[in-house]
This record gives C-alpha cells, structure tokens and sequence, in this order.
C-alpha cells in the first residue's frame, strides 16, 4: 500500500476502507488554478519550468512558479510539480504547502547564535588584553 493510495477489505455484509495518505487540513480559504504553464528544454518532452496562476479570493491572481512561491494567510505555497497524462500533457498542478508559526523564534535564536559569538571572541580578547596588562605591570614592580 502507498502512500495517498485506499486498500478496500471485503467482509461478509461489510466493506472497510483503509487509507494511507497525507494529513488533510483545511485552509480557510479557497484556492483555485486559472492556468497552468510547461516550460520544456529545446527538443526533448523534459520539464524545464512550470508554473500555475491561481485565483485567492483576497488577492486575486498570482503566479506561482519554481522559484517563486506565494504568501497568504500564514502559508507558503510552492510549485512543487505537475501530473501529466500518458501523452505528456498536464493535467494536475501539485503545489507544497507549508506553514511555519515560528519562523520569528527561529530568527530570534540565529540573532542570539551570532551575538553570542561576538560577545565571546569580545570577551576573549579582552582578557589578553587584561592578562598582558596584568604581566606587564608584574614585570615593572
């Protein structure tokens, strides 16, 4: 059994629906794709680029292509890949959706890494500084 993919269990007077997939959460707002674009490299059927235009109701119509995924609501939305048909025409956008609460507390603890790092090369070079002083006034007296 795969992933995104039902197993159906037959019993005498009852049918069990078993499935694998991936958690499903509602977003809060619809989400629909205008259009879909294949970029393909000269003379072979390979994807070179692809991107979608999608309609969000308070936004209106975006792009979102391979490098640049759109912002909503909290989430980031990616052109992860498409779906085509055994002729190699699209018939499915897949975008990534990802939400992260606390990018913010992310940032924060980078900021304390590299002020951390200062401080301590600061402090560091301060008690040589403060040792060299110590030793040249033991060398005077």
């Amino acid at each position: 059994m795969g992933l995104n993919s039902l197993l159906k269990l037959f019993a005498d007077n009852k049918v069990y629906i078993v499935s694998y997939a991936n958690r499903r959460l509602p977003l809060g707002f619809e989400m629909s794709l205008k259009k879909f674009n294949i970029g393909r490299y000269q003379g072979t059927m390979r994807a070179a680029s692809y991107e979608s235009v999608v309609d969000v109701p308070d936004l209106g119509e975006r792009l979102i292509s391979m490098n640049e995924p759109l912002k909503h609501a909290g989430y980031t939305f990616y052109q992860a890949s498409f779906e085509s048909d055994p002729s190699g025409n699209p018939v499915a956008s897949v975008l990534s959706v990802n939400r992260d609460p606390g990018r913010g507390l992310k940032y924060f603890g980078s900021l304390l890494i590299i002020f951390g790092t200062l401080h301590l090369f600061y402090m560091k070079r301060r008690s040589w500084v403060d040792l060299a002083g110590r030793v040249k006034k033991e060398n005077v007296s």
